[in-house]
């Protein structure tokens, strides 16, 4: 599902915004993860592959990959029931978040002007803790309150 996001055009000009952010980089704060640490229903249940779309050597690459699996009759045709308990197909993109605190910050300008283009406008202030930037945030939206 492709849902495009909806943002009224905004009266003011770019530079006199302020865009208030919360990062978890993945190259930060995130690791590689087993299937079964992020409950992998493949891992868990087993998979299937239609023999459709397989190579003639992609069985002989899977047998010296140590992965179990057997010919079904899938339904839509032959098809591989790869057992549960291995890891899947796309372990190597499996990731789980690390224990550390999220990245608050606020910028300069808005979604109209380019991260890389926003230090033009200004230096990004990174705060010290989620209090601090809840609170520079509520400051900022109370300029609007009265």
């Amino acid at each position: 599902m492709n849902r495009e996001t909806f943002r009224p055009q905004p009266t003011l000009p770019a530079e006199r915004m302020v865009s208030f952010e919360i990062k978890a980089p993945l190259a930060t704060h995130w690791r590689r993860a087993t299937c079964v640490e992020v409950g992998c229903p493949d891992y868990q249940h087993g998979w299937t592959v239609a023999v459709s779309v397989l190579r003639p050597s992609d069985r002989e690459l899977f047998r010296q990959k140590g992965f179990r699996f057997i010919d079904i009759d899938g339904g839509t045709g032959p098809a591989l029931l790869f057992e549960a308990g291995q890891p899947c197909f796309r372990a190597s993109q499996h990731r789980t978040r690390m224990d550390r605190e999220e990245i608050f910050l606020q910028r300069p300008g808005d979604w109209r002007v380019p991260i890389r283009q926003s230090g033009a406008l200004g230096k990004p202030v990174i705060f010290s803790s989620p209090d601090a930037f809840a609170d520079a945030l509520h400051t900022q939206l109370d300029k609007f309150a009265d």
